[in-house]
C-alpha cells in the first residue's frame, strides 16, 4: 500500500512538471511584442534581429518551439543567456547553491523559533505566554520582509556593528564569514515563515492534546512529557509538515527580494536581472528550476507523512 501511495504521488508530480512547463512557456509567450526585438532593445539592427530570431527557434510553429525547449530541458540545456553570452544551466548551477543555502538556513531559523513557541503556547493556552507568542507571531506574518531586512541592517550592522550588511561569501572560502553574512537575510527569510510554522502547530498540538487517548495516556501513569513529545507532538506535526512543504515555494519566492536587499549573487537577482533585461531563456530556466524544487519538496513531505504517521500509506 505505501508503494503504491507512492508512486501515485510520484506520477502526480511527473504531471505538475509538464503542466509547469506549458504554464512558464506559455506565458513567456503571450508578452506583448517580439522577443528578439525585446532583448536586442532600440539600438538592435533587423538583420541582427532576424538573427536572434533564428537562433531561439522563433520562426518555428509554438508547439515546434515548446518540443525543443523541453526536450533539451531533459537533457539540462536550457539555453543560453542573451546577455551574459553564458549557457543558463551554468549560470543555474552557480547562483542556485546560493539561494537553496538562504532558504535552508531560513528554515533552520523558522523551525528553531516556531516548534518550541507553539509547545509552550499550547501547553500554556491562554496564559500570557501565549498571548505574547501569538501577537509575535501576527507581527511576523504582517511584517514586510524588505522592511525588515532593512531594519536589521540599520541595528546590528550601522548601529553596533556586529553583522556585515551586504555582499556573500563562500562556505568554502571562509565559514565564519559565510555565516556572518547569511545571519541578517536567513531571519529576514524566515521570520514570516516561523511564524505561519508556529500558528499551524499550536493549533494542531491544541486539538490533539484534547484527544481521548492523550486523556488514556495521563491517566495510565505516563509522564507529561514523555506524552507530550512522543504522542501528541508527533501526530501534531502532519499538518505542520504539510505548511512546511506548502511555504518551500514562500521561501523560494522570497529570496528574491531578500537577495535584492541584501546584494546576495543568489538565483534570485539573476530571476530578476532577468526579467528586466528581457532576456527570456534565463527567465524559463529559473522559472522551471524553481518549480522543480517546489515540486519536489511537496514529494519529499508527502513521503515523510508515511514515516510519522504509518496509517497514510495504509490508507490510500
Amino acid at each position: 500500500m505505501r508503494a503504491r501511495f507512492l508512486l501515485a504521488k510520484l506520477l502526480w508530480t511527473v504531471f505538475v512538471l509538464f503542466g509547469s512547463s506549458l504554464l512558464i512557456f506559455g506565458l513567456m509567450h503571450l508578452v506583448p511584442g517580439d522577443p528578439a526585438r525585446a532583448m536586442l532593445g532600440p539600438l538592435g539592427t533587423p538583420d541582427a534581429v532576424a538573427a536572434l530570431r533564428e537562433k531561439l527557434g522563433l520562426n518555428d510553429s509554438v508547439l515546434k518551439q515548446y518540443t525543443t525547449w523541453i526536450t533539451h530541458a531533459v537533457r539540462g540545456d536550457l539555453g543560453e543567456s542573451i546577455l551574459l553570452n553564458q549557457s543558463v544551466s551554468s549560470l543555474l548551477a552557480q547562483r542556485l547553491p546560493i539561494t537553496l543555502a538562504l532558504s535552508f538556513y531560513a528554515l533552520i531559523f523558522a523551525l528553531f523559533v516556531a516548534l518550541p513557541a507553539s509547545v509552550i503556547s499550547a501547553t500554556r493556552k491562554n496564559s500570557l505566554l501565549d498571548y505574547g507568542a501569538r501577537l509575535t507571531a501576527l507581527i511576523g506574518v504582517a511584517m514586510p520582509s524588505f522592511w525588515l531586512g532593512l531594519m536589521l541592517i540599520l541595528l546590528f550592522a550601522v548601529k553596533l556593528g556586529v553583522l556585515p550588511v551586504f555582499g556573500y561569501v563562500s562556505l568554502r572560502e571562509d565559514p565564519v564569514d559565510h555565516l556572518r553574512h547569511m545571519v541578517l537575510p536567513a531571519i529576514t527569510l524566515g521570520a514570516a515563515y516561523s511564524a505561519l510554522i508556529y500558528e499551524m502547530n499550536r493549533s494542531s498540538l491544541i486539538e490533539v492534546l484534547q484527544q481521548d487517548y492523550i486523556r488514556t495516556a495521563h491517566a495510565s501513569g505516563i509522564p507529561s512529557r514523555l506524552v507530550l513529545f512522543k504522542y501528541a507532538f508527533r501526530n501534531a506535526l502532519v499538518p505542520t509538515i504539510t505548511v512546511i512543504g506548502i511555504q518551500i515555494g514562500y521561501l523560494m519566492s522570497g529570496a528574491l527580494l531578500v537577495e535584492a536587499v541584501f546584494a546576495i549573487p543568489g538565483m534570485g537577482r539573476l530571476l530578476v536581472n532577468g526579467v528586466l533585461s528581457r532576456d527570456y531563456p534565463v527567465v524559463q530556466g529559473a522559472m522551471l528550476v524553481t518549480v522543480l524544487i517546489f515540486v519536489f519538496a511537496n514529494l519529499a513531505v508527502d513521503m515523510l507523512y508515511t514515516v510519522i504517521d504509518p496509517r497514510i500509506g495504509r490508507k490510500r
